[in-house]
């Protein structure tokens, strides 16, 4: 674990010293030169609303009430504290990314790799990217990660006691708390949920604490506000994703959709490529339901993260920080048969900040949709590090 937070820590040091220092990273990795410029203005404004007891929408906030309540606290900072504080959660996201995703990789983790991944993470522009909007991305990825370490802590695919089976996912407190939490936040981490829960009922503690943090909680702070809030941010991303909206034509949207349209020389996502990729979607909710069913290691985690990964099939903006799970794809696929790791490679690369400053910065590199084709390769990377169905039978029997 030292050399990963090791790797980590030089990676961010090399970036600032590629970027050519704080200033010129920020510009590189966006196209506003502050940075925590999402963490210091709606993130703490709306909650230094709540917290003056305005239950109102404040400029740039497009997240569930449950997000502005949990937010609260730190509209009660001062600018300063607020600053600090971004730096260390975001900082403090890298450092447990880097430390703990290899677990998901069990007992096939190579130490040797220890170093080189914590670079990897330190250097992924997804990640970065968080840090540098003091977005969610990496919090959220780390409440991924937590959840699903949590549900392997009650069993996981046991490899080495020499035979494969089905995961039991009986659900602890932390696992249910670091969910509940991602999805009051932002909802689409419940995505990573869905397999696993098609296959395995939710238990009820789970449920009631996603219910206490997405609809108990803000009814409690805002009261009968909280319905009109939601209406609000509803309307405020309809908005903004219309065409015409500040969303439309943006380079820094990864969805497959956007992606096309831009490569076809569209202003924006054109309608029928987003009833496509949604036909998609549905098809890979299927299949991740049925890969949550497969006894081989590392399935259940593996259907859960491409459900989620498939964020990039949906309606919405998908900026790069959306993709902020990338290392725990590398780790799973890495995990697994040797066979992964050219595509785990090849979208280190892809997502590297390196590449992108040699390209000429985010703007060549978002609209190239390089963190969308980073994600896709490691997603073939965790597919093809899942064992063969006659190996796991061989090592089952």
């Amino acid at each position: 674990m030292g050399r990963r937070l090791l790797g980590a820590g030089l990676a961010l040091g090399l970036a600032v010293l590629l970027g050519g220092g704080l200033g010129g990273l920020a510009a590189a990795l966006d196209f506003n030169g502050a940075s925590l410029e999402d963490w210091l203005g709606p993130f703490r404004e709306q909650g230094r609303a709540l917290v003056e007891g305005r239950a109102e929408l404040v400029e740039g906030f497009v997240y569930p009430p449950s997000a502005a309540v949990l937010l609260a606290p730190l509209g009660a900072l001062g600018p300063a504290a607020a600053e600090a504080l971004g730096w260390f959660v975001q900082l403090l996201c890298v450092g447990i990314l880097a430390a703990l995703s290899p677990r998901l990789a069990g007992a096939r983790w190579s130490g040797s790799l220890d170093l080189a991944f914590g670079l990897a993470v330190g250097l992924c522009v997804p990640v970065l990217h968080s840090v540098h909007w003091g977005q969610l991305g990496a919090p959220l990825a780390v409440l991924v990660l937590l959840w699903l370490l949590a549900g392997r802590s009650e069993g996981g695919s046991d490899e080495q006691a020499g035979r494969v089976r089905e995961a039991r996912t009986r659900s602890t407190w932390a696992g249910d708390v670091a969910l509940s939490l991602a999805v009051g936040l932002k909802v689409y981490p419940l995505l990573v949920a869905l397999p696993r829960w098609a296959v395995h009922r939710p238990s009820r503690r789970a449920l009631l604490l996603l219910l206490a943090v997405v609809v108990a909680l803000p009814w409690l702070v805002m009261g009968a506000d909280a319905p009109a809030f939601a209406g609000a941010v509803a309307e405020r991303v309809r908005e903004l994703s219309s065409e015409g909206g500040g969303w439309w034509g943006s380079a820094n949207r990864q969805s497959v959709a956007a992606v096309i349209g831009r490569a076809v020389g569209a202003p924006g996502p054109p309608a029928f490529l987003g009833a496509v990729t949604l036909v998609a979607f549905v098809a890979l909710a299927v299949v991740t339901a049925r890969l949550a069913r497969d006894p081989r290691p590392r399935a259940l985690e593996t259907s859960g993260l491409l459900l989620l990964t498939g964020l990039v099939l949906l309606p919405g903006p998908c900026w790069p920080h959306h993709l902020a799970t990338l290392p725990l794809l590398w780790a799973v696929a890495l995990g697994g048969a040797v066979r992964a790791r050219p595509w785990v490679l090849a979208s280190i690369i892809t997502a590297s900040l390196p590449l992108h400053l040699a390209l000429g910065g985010w703007e060549v590199a978002y609209t190239s949709a390089l963190p969308l084709v980073a994600t896709l390769l490691a997603v073939v990377g965790a597919v093809a590090g899942l064992p063969s169905r006659a190996d796991a039978t061989a090592v089952a029997a």
